[in-house]
């Protein structure tokens, strides 16, 4: 594996220098800081780096039993969400209020079907199944 993630600025069309992380299996960018990507390895290393600055880049460690599936973004860049090959799902955010989607609502729930209450009696009649007929 490459060490190095390379990076290119589209609008720009040239090459930035190039961001070191040894075994990048993952890259998602930030949906609303346009130079912050999020790298991650399957080991369970991540960092988020400013693309425009490799420098300024913080260092995450995540503890895992076995190695990582899948990584993900929410849409507001509030929830960075991590799968491990146990089915075991992590999720990491810095602030205390953590939203999934930007214009989330609650979920309105339909009424349970209530059970209709039956009584017994010796006076209750129970139809009796028919035999069937034999063939001849």
């Amino acid at each position: 594996m490459d060490p190095l993630v390379k990076v290119f600025d589209l609008r720009m069309q040239k090459a930035l220098p190039p961001v070191s992380f040894p075994g990048a299996s993952f890259i998602r960018m930030h949906p609303k800081m346009s130079a912050a990507a999020i790298i991650g390895s399957n080991n369970g290393q991540f960092q988020i780096v400013d693309v425009m600055n490799p420098g300024a880049m913080k260092i995450y460690n995540a503890t895992v039993s076995s190695y990582i599936t899948a990584l993900e973004l929410s849409p507001t860049g509030d929830i960075l969400a991590l799968m491990d090959a146990e089915g075991i799902l992590q999720m990491w955010s810095s602030l205390g209020k953590r939203n999934f989607t930007e214009f989330g609502n609650l979920v309105e729930w339909p009424e349970p079907p209530s059970r209709p209450t039956v009584t017994i009696t010796d006076n209750t009649y129970v139809p009796r199944c028919r035999k069937a007929a034999k063939p001849h």
